[in-house]
């Protein structure tokens, strides 16, 4: 028989001769200490027992507040709909701010990861490392993006690019929720649509404002504005509008459990995924200590294969917390926010470690009310599966006009074994590289030594993947310059033009044409102009026969079959 992580824990600490201390604490919440490294660690382990989940506790109920652990603690404990087991700290925060003055984003404690409150995204941007509780309290871990979308009454669905961030990117869409507390400064040229009670109220333009109570803001900047007016799919007041999110996992096999959480909370890095250990996978984690080997203060949440939790505050290494995690029973393993803001909490016997700061959130365990309604995450009439951003159901399996070029692009080898699935989710940047660089060996019948042979590869500080790297070198591809590449990040139909037309020029192909008359001419960014071009010119591009909607994002089957079509073309 397996055993638990709590049996082995108990066990540890026997062994060491630290005799588990005992304690008033909830049934199934173990507390001890432990060594980790070298150091001594605390430790808390609780069963994930029926009726026991997940919840965040945000201070000052917002995205940009923090307060005293207490008050936090207390806030929960004034919970008549459940009743707190243990607390753990939360993850990333901006604790540096100056205290005067507060105003979003640089100037206040915003929460820096993402945050899902009872079934509602109230922070996200990107895809990142992430705790989540479903509806009934299973727990998972993983890397995974959650984007916001808006089902609207004309039968289309807006993706944003993230919740509570600001954006001012010509092409963003944004989504402000009350969570959000300070001012935001949006663009006067961006048009703000007010939802409240599934409804757009009003339409006004961009300016300093203050999220109302009850009320989202779907924030259009300029071009994409533009954009969706040509095209008649923006919003008008009185037509409904239903907000609600698509997720998309590392682990694909579970995104229908990631589209139910009802409670999410970010941190990171991540030290192990299905049993392995990842601290040398986490390259949005830049900062000198925030790398595996290196000691700090740090607090820490694991999922054991039976489903409960390990929770403990240290101050080591990540990989010695990954390797200490592994050897007892832990599947999947993540940090939170650590240094001053360690802090770990059982009830019934107080702080097992104690911050050293004021704190924006909490991640709370608790057993619900047993008369308390289950929550119901995915709003009627929003499908239940992937992340395509068009509102339909999506099963992994290709669009039927895409599925003979891509059992095509299959058989040539042009499709690695991980992009053969999730056809209709949009492709990311890194992704694409891939499927370039398959491409040019193809078409070139070289290898890509011998393409940039002599070339200095470029440097970023979020990638060292060789696919984005040579595709780089070769011009085809350029950083978000700033120093990174932001492989995770998703894709428009302008930016694909450009790449796809930049790939052929790698073979030198001459690239000047004179492409199709689309409608939506005006919207097509002065940079793409040529690209959109040639490849409406040569087939690999066509838009949809009106339009060519360069803002829209890019599929992973719109990506292979213009990478056979291109293919088609140089030859």
């Amino acid at each position: 028989m397996k055993r638990t992580a709590k049996t082995l824990l108990v066990a540890a600490a026997l062994l060491a001769g630290l005799a588990a201390t005992a304690v008033a604490a909830p049934q199934g919440v173990t507390r001890y200490r432990d060594t980790i490294g070298s150091q001594s660690a605390n430790i808390v382990t609780v069963e994930m027992k029926a009726g026991r989940t997940g919840q965040v506790v945000l201070a000052g109920d917002s995205v940009v507040r923090d307060d005293t652990t207490a008050n936090l603690i207390a806030k929960q404990q004034a919970n008549g709909a459940s009743t707190l087991v243990a607390a753990i700290n939360g993850g990333f925060f901006n604790s540096y701010y100056t205290g005067a003055g507060d105003s979003f984003p640089d100037n206040c404690p915003q929460i820096y990861n993402t945050i899902i409150q009872n079934g509602k995204v109230v922070n996200a941007g990107g895809v990142k490392p992430v705790l989540g509780f479903t509806a009934d309290g299973k727990a998972m871990i993983d890397k995974v993006g959650f984007r916001t979308m808006i089902k609207l009454g004309n039968g289309f669905s807006v993706g944003t690019w993230g919740v509570n961030y600001l954006y001012d990117d010509p092409e963003a869409t944004m989504l402000f929720t009350d969570e959000l507390t300070l001012p935001v400064n949006i663009p006067n040229s961006s048009t703000v649509v007010y939802i409240k009670n599934g409804t757009v109220e009003k339409i006004t333009g961009g300016g300093t404002t203050t999220v109302p109570a009850g009320t989202d803001l779907l924030v259009y900047n300029s071009a994409v504005a533009l954009t969706e007016q040509n095209i008649g799919r923006f919003p008008k007041v009185g037509e409904s509008a239903i907000v609600y999110y698509n997720a998309e996992p590392r682990n694909t096999a579970n995104t229908s459990l990631w589209n139910n959480m009802e409670t999410v909370v970010g941190g990171g890095p991540i030290l192990l995924l299905d049993g392995w250990v990842v601290t040398d996978q986490n390259p949005e984690f830049t900062q000198a200590n925030q790398q595996p080997n290196v000691s700090a203060a740090r607090s820490f949440v694991g999922v054991t294969y039976s489903g409960n939790l390990v929770m403990g505050t240290v101050t080591g290494t990540f990989n010695d917390i990954a390797a200490y995690l592994k050897g007892q029973g832990v599947k999947d393993a993540m940090a939170m926010d650590g240094g001053a803001s360690s802090m770990l909490y059982v009830e019934g016997d107080g702080y097992v470690t104690s911050p050293g700061r004021r704190l924006a959130s909490i991640l709370t365990i608790v057993d619900r009310d047993p008369n308390t309604p289950p929550i119901t995450v995915r709003p009627s009439g929003v499908d239940d599966g992937g992340s395509s951003g068009t509102g339909a159901q999506d099963d992994g399996s290709p669009s039927a006009w895409a599925k003979e070029v891509i059992d095509q692009a299959i058989s040539m080898g042009l499709v690695p074994e991980n992009m053969q699935e999730q056809y209709r989710w949009n492709i990311r940047r890194g992704e694409f590289c891939v499927l370039v660089v398959r491409f040019l060996q193809e078409a070139s019948g070289k290898k890509m030594w011998e393409l940039t042979d002599g070339m200095t590869l470029p440097t970023f500080s979020d990638t060292t993947d060789s696919n984005i790297l040579n595709c780089a070198a070769l011009g085809i591809v350029q950083g978000r310059g700033d120093g990174t590449f932001d492989p995770e990040g998703h894709i428009t139909r302008a930016e694909a033009a450009v790449i796809l037309t930049n790939a052929a020029k790698a073979l030198g192909v001459n690239t000047a044409a004179t492409g199709q008359s689309f409608a939506d001419a005006a919207s097509i960014p002065a940079w793409a102009a040529d690209a959109v071009n040639y490849v409406s010119a040569n087939g690999v591009m066509q838009g949809d026969g009106t339009n060519f909607n360069p803002s829209q994002n890019y599929t992973r089957e719109q990506a292979i079959k213009t990478i056979v079509t291109l293919l088609d073309a140089v030859k």
